[in-house]
């Protein structure tokens, strides 16, 4: 089995290479809707395991360390404004100074956030990957959720191998626009994206936060709202539109990194990951690219 998991990661470092190099073949990507109920994992494996990762998230958030302002409730077709100011009203900075903030904070800087240019990364934008992926592997969230998804064979058991296969499914490059590499599951998931006149993506919470204190999103009203744990919501970046949004907050990027692989690796197509936080009922959907072993998305919402 081990050997299998290690073949695995090996196939799927080949493809990114190889899809990379063929820029000439750049099609738009499909999402692959298929589940993964032949793994037969149960819903109560996945929603102790958070469980734990959620216990261990010493990077997340404290009580009282931020405060959001919902404002008026709306729904994704509406164009009125629902809430005149920010859906942040206080963020303790002092959080996001912990390392493994710092560590995604700087990979976002590598990003076009256009799906129309295509990504080009330097050495050294490389290694803030490494250094991010790293940071991310020595975590307690993640070596709770690689814990399990070795247990169940779907993940190399050392740790060159899971890097390799992080890269792959996170970084691999593909096309949302014709003719250019120019997205990932990660930029997708944690940064997000502009195509055309919408918004694609953005699941982070700190990314929101920075964007909207930088003056450029601008909250328009919740769709769901859970204070404290989640946002489900409509803004608009720039002049590109969210028609609905959303974001677990307070999280650490380590819990949502290690959440989001586990369920993508456990959960993903047509059935979602579910799990509670504080006695709430969430879930993570997540698709892969049609064909490729690439995150197409995954975020998460409230049950």
């Amino acid at each position: 089995m081990r050997l299998a998991a290690v073949v695995l990661c090996l196939i799927f470092v080949c493809i990114y290479f190889k899809h990379v190099h063929q820029k000439n073949q750049v099609d738009e990507p499909d999402y692959d809707e298929a589940d993964l109920d032949f793994l037969k994992i149960r819903d109560s494996e996945i929603a102790t395991t958070v469980k734990l990762m959620r216990h261990l998230d010493s990077s997340r958030a404290k009580k009282g360390d931020i405060v959001l302002n919902f404002q008026g409730k709306t729904d994704p077709s509406e164009e009125i404004d629902r809430a005149p100011l920010p859906l942040f009203t206080r963020v303790n900075e002092s959080l996001l100074n912990g390392p493994t903030y710092k560590a995604l904070a700087d990979v976002l800087t590598i990003f076009r956030e256009d799906v129309h240019e295509t990504e080009h990364w330097s050495e050294e934008q490389l290694k803030k990957i490494d250094h991010f992926l790293e940071l991310m592997m020595s975590t307690n969230p993640f070596k709770i959720a690689w814990e399990f998804i070795r247990s169940r064979d779907l993940a190399p058991r050392d740790s060159e191998h899971m890097k390799s296969l992080l890269f792959t499914i996170w970084f691999g490059l593909y096309s949302r626009a014709e003719h250019s590499l120019g997205s990932s599951g990660f930029e997708h998931v944690f940064a997000g994206e502009k195509r055309d006149s919408i918004v694609e993506g953005q699941h982070f919470w700190v990314r929101f936060y920075q964007l909207e204190k930088a003056g450029k999103i601008n909250y328009k009203g919740y769709i769901v709202a859970r204070p404290e744990l989640s946002a489900t919501i409509h803004y608009d970046w720039g002049k590109c539109k969210k028609a609905i949004g959303g974001f677990l907050v307070g999280t650490s990027p380590e819990f949502d990194f290690s959440l989001f692989t586990l369920c993508f690796l456990t959960k993903r197509g047509s059935k979602r990951c579910r799990f509670s936080l504080e006695k709430f009922p969430f879930g993570v959907t997540s698709f892969k690219i049609q064909r490729r072993p690439y995150i197409a998305t995954t975020y998460p919402v409230s049950l």
